[in-house]
């Protein structure tokens, strides 16, 4: 039997939420069965935090890009950067913007990385449903405010 060890303590009693990292490094996972679970899980969480329901009208693409982006938490956009931080490719929705637009966006990004996240897929979704709807983008229900 393997057994994992840590080098130091860690109290899980003040963490909200968990991430993966799904690199195969302690298990290996069943895609797109294990991305099919997770969006599927986050869209339930999200409609019983407040949500709208029409959430759960969201389907998991395993084709949608994800590896290797940029989430830009402000405005909702996925960046495709170099290495050198320049912005190749800006979605937004399930649109691309023009280059002209990119230049707008560029100078107020607050980028997080995340990589191949159902989550995101799901943040994704949400961007797009929010443009569609006139929702304000990141506007939680006032239930969770």
């Amino acid at each position: 039997m393997s057994r994992i060890f840590v080098n130091r303590s860690l109290h899980l009693e003040n963490i909200k939420f968990y991430g993966f990292d799904m690199d195969y490094t302690l298990a290996e996972y069943k895609s797109p069965q294990y991305e099919q679970m997770s969006f599927d899980l986050v869209k339930e969480r999200l409609v019983s935090m407040g949500y709208p329901k029409e959430i759960m009208q969201f389907e998991y693409d395993p084709s949608f890009p994800i590896r290797g982006l940029w989430f830009d938490a402000l405005y909702g956009n996925l960046l495709k950067v170099d290495a050198y931080g320049n912005i190749l490719v800006c979605v937004h929705g399930f649109e691309f913007l023009k280059q002209i637009l990119l230049k707008l966006v560029i100078n107020y990004c607050d980028l997080l990385e995340l990589i191949n996240a159902p989550s995101l897929r799901v943040t994704y979704h949400l961007v797009f449903f929010a443009t569609a709807s006139e929702m304000p983008i990141w506007g939680a229900p006032s239930s969770i405010k």
